[in-house]
Parts: C-alpha cells; sequence; structure tokens
C-alpha cells in the first residue's frame, strides 16, 4: 500500500513540475523577441533605428556593396538608385556598379537596390557550431540564394555597429549591446515558491484522500483507520523528538536510555 502511494507521489510530481525551455533554445515569440525561459530573452526591439538605418558596405575591385538595417521593424527607403522603386522592408542590400567612361578616369555609377528581409520574415536562430551565439534569419523564399542572416554579437560599448561578414551570402555581423540576453529579477508567471507549494498541497491531497479511499473501498477500513499509514504520523512526533535530542547529545547512541532521561529533558 505504501508502495503504491508513493509511486502515486512521484507521478504527480513528474507531471506537475513545469518543463522550462531547452537550454540554448530560443523561442520566437515576435520579430523583436525570443525567450529562453521565464527570466531570459533577447530583445531587439531597442535597435529601431531613429534617424534610418544602420549601414555597412563592402569594395570588390571597383563594385561596392551596401547593406542597410533596420531593426526588427521595416523602415521606409529611398532607392539612390530609381526614385520610382522604394523599399518597406527590415534589410536591404544596394550594388553599387562603376564604369569607366573615358580615359580621364571619369566614372560612371549605377547600381540597384532589393528588400531581402522583411520584419514578419525574422526568426532565431542559433549560429551553427556555437552553443550561446545567436542569429536573426530572414526567411525570404523569394531569394534563391541562402536565406539572408545577422549574427548578434554582445557587446558591452554602447554603440551599435553593423559588419559584413560575406556579402555572397548575404551574411552580417551586428555589435550591439541590445542583442546581449536580458535577465529579469521578477519572472512572469509562478514563483518557483508557488510552484512547490502546488506540489506539495496537491501531493497530499493525493496522499491523503487517494489512499483513504483505497483503504476504505478495497480494504474495508473504518474511522481512523482510512488515513494511510496511520501508526506512523502518530509515531512521528515520537521520531522527530528522538532525533532531536540525538543530535543536541552530541549523536551519542546511549545518550536516551531510560524513560527518566526524558523527564530531565
Amino acid at each position: 500500500m505504501a508502495k503504491f502511494l508513493m509511486n502515486v507521489v512521484v507521478i504527480s510530481f513528474t507531471i506537475l513540475i513545469p518543463t522550462f525551455s531547452k537550454a540554448n533554445l530560443c523561442q520566437n515569440v515576435s520579430p523583436c523577441v525570443c525567450i529562453f525561459n521565464q527570466t531570459a530573452q533577447i530583445n531587439i526591439d531597442s535597435l529601431i533605428a531613429k534617424n534610418g538605418f544602420i549601414d555597412d558596405s563592402t569594395e570588390l575591385q571597383q563594385n561596392t556593396t551596401t547593406y542597410y538595417f533596420h531593426g526588427c521593424t521595416d523602415g521606409d527607403f529611398k532607392n539612390p538608385y530609381n526614385s520610382q522603386s522604394n523599399f518597406t522592408a527590415s534589410l536591404i542590400r544596394c550594388d553599387t556598379f562603376v564604369t569607366p567612361i573615358n580615359k580621364a578616369k571619369d566614372s560612371l555609377f549605377n547600381g540597384t537596390c532589393e528588400a531581402i528581409g522583411k520584419a514578419n520574415e525574422i526568426r532565431y536562430a542559433l549560429v551553427e557550431g556555437q552553443s550561446n551565439h545567436y542569429k536573426i534569419v530572414y526567411d525570404n523564399q523569394k531569394i534563391n540564394s541562402s536565406l539572408p542572416s545577422i549574427q548578434l554579437v554582445c557587446v558591452d560599448s554602447q554603440d551599435t555597429s553593423l559588419k559584413i561578414s560575406n556579402h555572397g551570402a548575404n551574411e552580417l555581423l551586428l555589435y550591439s549591446p541590445a542583442v546581449c540576453v536580458k535577465y529579469s529579477t521578477l519572472p512572469e508567471g509562478l514563483s518557483f515558491g508557488t510552484i512547490f507549494c502546488l506540489i506539495f498541497f496537491i501531493s497530499s491531497i493525493i496522499y491523503f484522500v487517494g489512499g483513504g479511499l483505497i483503504l476504505y473501498f478495497a480494504r474495508g477500513a473504518r474511522g481512523i483507520e482510512v488515513i494511510p499509514n496511520y501508526d506512523f504520523w502518530t509515531s512521528l512526533p515520537g521520531l522527530i523528538k528522538d532525533g532531536t535530542i540525538y543530535i543536541l547529545g552530541g549523536c551519542r547512541p546511549f545518550t536516551v536510555s531510560t524513560a527518566e532521561t526524558y523527564d530531565r529533558i
């Protein structure tokens, strides 16, 4: 009987203990936020550029590739090469082509821009081969090459900068204190103490009520006999008293030997 009730308690603990997010797994909540558990999250909401886009350029021979990043929201971008083709996007790529037009080294600048990432396409993922470094990926199915991504690099300085890692694969690096994992001292939802109390009281109810019903119907117990392990609970105060005396007596095995010893204490 006691073994059965113990199994019931163990099963109830297993069911009631909350299942927290797996280590290193950041669940997407919105384009700006992903959460690890109740106390940790990545929130790039403060990256929203107030004065426009964050940008960086790379030069290859005479051509230049520039990326413009507007955080986790879409921003209005004016195409410098075609005023009739403006964009509203979170990530934009512009390629500038320089063409010499005479021997005097005069050049003609031309280029193209395209929106390669919308805010609603953002998801958070682990960087390949890393256990605690994250990136935002744009699930842009219109791009035939690899999906655009920006690795989030946490820094102590207050400056935010965008760097190109691989322009061929549209891979960028974003250095900013705003991309660091943030911890909250006041977790949302139930606290650990509340969860522990719930587990304790529900387990107690299952133990006493469930055990009492089994004893009542299966064994025909009546009165105080329906209390599970009644003898143990009635002897518990004495066991606690013996343990206390044993500890206070220096853990000597013969400290308590007679009833008179109890009376003296």
